[in-house]
């Protein structure tokens, strides 16, 4: 009996062995090809640095590796030269920087997909601006660039009946051309602020000088903060990490649930969400930047997803599986569920036996999640 136990023990010690082995060359491969999709979005630039951000933010689908390679995109993204900067405000403003602005500094404080921002200062009253530049040639090539995405994905489907990002394709292609016209994005701003206001949340929105916007041009007065998830920044200007969570999914709240329609900024990733303190009330302000993309819920919607929100606060099972049905997820629910907390859908499961209303992971696993 005993060399029985020893010999299962050795059998078990050789699987762990060699499922150790699996998930390490699992996990080389990934690296291997997050590599190269990192690369493939530098190379090219402009649409696919947007693809590969938005890759970034699937957390919930796709291994860490390639989310650990292309969360980069959001803060090291290619420039362009000052001199295509300069051909683009000329060719849409009718005159050089240094025509149009008391002065322009040359280095961008941001570069995003798109664009980039640089730092001028208005002609007349000398207020502080940022202006946002696309990216030379970016809307000429993109038509092409959207084409070969949605063309490469369809055949990746025939080929591959297990493939089933589709929806990224879809999701885009649509969109980007909105993203890419600046004049929409001013609208989408003012028509934020608007609603926002109504709120009664301290959250900033850029205004913008229309007398020097275009559809390749943005330009709005500066606001200043840092992001939403610099800590070291929030616990500098002494403002509380609690107060910035609650802000910003007040805000964000609001947009989905307030208001006569749901108009919900659709990039919301920290680059876009900074922080600052407002010194009047020792609270944090929030300054919401890049509207270029909003989504517009209808109300069948919006209530359908409280129902889910109530239910999900409250672990009311059935009341989650009967809003997911509405929502059109079906036996999908416990997985979209546990999407949206980002966590197991089985603390759910634990929590409704017990009524509670607490979660049931560890501190230290809270403040992981």
């Amino acid at each position: 009996e005993k060399e029985a136990m020893l010999e299962a023990a050795e059998q078990l010690a050789d699987a762990e062995d060699e499922l150790a082995a699996i998930g390490s060359t699992k996990s080389a491969i990934h690296k291997a090809a997050a590599s190269r999709l990192l690369k493939l979005c530098r190379q090219n630039g402009g649409v696919y640095i947007k693809i590969g951000q938005h890759l970034a933010n699937l957390d919930y689908i796709l291994p860490g590796e390639y989310i650990s390679a292309l969360s980069s995109l959001f803060d090291d993204t290619p420039q362009t030269s000052y001199e295509d900067v300069v051909a683009v405000i000329e060719e849409d403003l009718g005159g050089k920087p240094n025509e149009l602005f008391a002065s322009f500094e040359k280095e961008p404080i941001a570069s995003a997909s798109l664009a980039q921002v640089h730092v001028a200062y208005d002609l007349k009253t000398g207020r502080k601006l940022a202006i946002k530049v696309q990216h030379r040639g970016l809307r000429e090539t993109s038509k092409g660039d959207i084409f070969a995405l949605v063309s490469v994905v369809r055949m990746a489907e025939r080929i591959f009946p297990d493939f089933s990002y589709g929806w990224l394709a879809d999701e885009i292609a649509p969109h980007l051309p909105r993203e890419l016209d600046f004049m929409n994005e001013g609208r989408n701003a003012e028509r934020a602020a608007e609603y926002l206001q109504l709120t009664g949340l301290d959250c900033v929105v850029p205004k913008i000088d229309w007398k020097n916007t275009t559809a390749r041009v943005l330009t709005m007065e500066f606001e200043k903060g840092f992001k939403a998830t610099d800590t070291d920044a929030m616990d500098k200007a002494n403002i509380k990490r609690r107060d910035v969570a609650n802000l910003v999914s007040s805000v964000f709240s609001s947009q989905v649930f307030s208001g006569p329609t749901g108009f919900v900024h659709c990039d919301p990733h920290p680059a876009n969400v900074s922080v600052r303190k407002n010194e009047k009330t020792g609270k944090p302000q929030l300054v919401l930047l890049d509207h270029g993309l909003y989504r517009e819920l209808d109300n069948d919607f919006r209530l359908s997803y409280a129902r889910l929100w109530k239910s999900l606060m409250l672990a009311d099972l059935k009341g989650i599986k009967n809003a997911c049905q509405e929502l059109g997820v079906g036996e999908a629910y416990p997985l979209f569920a546990a999407v949206i907390l980002a966590r197991p859908f089985d603390e759910l499961i634990e929590r409704s036996k017990k009524g509670s209303l607490q979660s049931t992971g560890s501190a230290a696993q809270n403040k992981a999640d």
